[in-house]
């Protein structure tokens, strides 16, 4: 259920101690009373009340602070026995469960786009940055030496700087990053031409290897290609091999 009145029966004529849980996931001998809000904060809510209200009738009960960012600091007045969920923790599970099972994938492609939209806003987007993803930044900007930028002014001004700094910097590992890929596939390239081939065709004598070919563009980009001639293709299954081999950089 949600938007649960968490109030004793007894407390209910009295407008003003009205005191809402988001979530309520219940069954006849247990109850979880969620709090859902955007840090690890009771932000008000009676977190006794809420206990009070889950174990009603006997059952066992949790109290749950849901959140987008867990921050200690800010759970008090009882919300610190509070369990805390984050949605990255809950959409992780979530991703790799239904990673599991593909044919649900195929079944359920609305709501399969759906988790991936979360999933990229609450767990791999910008905006999903922890305190703790924050700290270790400022600790990084102490040990480069670019924590003076904390004391620039304008701060728009500094950040843009800052943004464009880091940006060459990518553009910069990027472009080498390209380059010792290239690197890395002219060797394969090299080595397939000169000992792999000879290796290969030296074990079978159906399916030899007659070409070695390395293309430039899309997923074959960084990829090594091994082919067999065509017209023995249509013999090669006796010789164990598949029509091409590839080597991925």
């Amino acid at each position: 259920m949600q938007e649960v009145d968490t109030r004793a029966q007894q407390e209910i004529a009295d407008e003003s101690s009205m005191d809402i849980a988001d979530i309520v996931l219940s069954r006849p001998e247990a109850a979880v009373v969620i709090e859902n809000y955007g840090t690890s904060d009771g932000h008000g809510h009676d977190f006794h009340r809420y206990l009070a209200h889950g174990a009603a009738g006997g059952r066992s009960a949790a109290v749950v602070l849901l959140c987008h960012r867990y921050e200690a600091h800010l759970q008090r007045e009882g919300w610190e026995q509070a369990a805390v969920v984050t949605y990255a923790e809950i959409l992780s599970d979530l991703q790799n469960y239904i990673d599991r099972d593909k044919n649900w994938s195929r079944r359920h492609p609305e709501q399969l786009f759906f988790i991936r939209q979360m999933m990229e806003h609450f767990v791999e987007g910008a905006a999903a940055v922890d305190i703790d993803d924050q700290i270790s930044f400022i600790k990084a900007m102490c040990e480069t030496g670019e924590s003076a930028r904390y004391g620039y002014r304008p701060r728009d001004r500094a950040a843009q700087e800052f943004a464009e700094s880091v940006a060459e910097h990518a553009r910069r590992q990027f472009d080498d990053s390209r380059s010792t890929l290239a690197a890395v596939k002219d060797g394969l390239r090299r080595y397939a031409r000169t000992v792999l081939t000879d290796q290969v065709n030296e074990s079978t004598e159906l399916g030899r290897i007659q070409k070695v070919v390395t293309r430039f563009v899309g997923q074959w980009e960084w990829c090594v290609e091994l082919q067999r001639a065509d017209a023995q293709l249509r013999s090669s299954s006796s010789s164990g091999l598949p029509p091409q081999l590839r080597m991925d950089g």
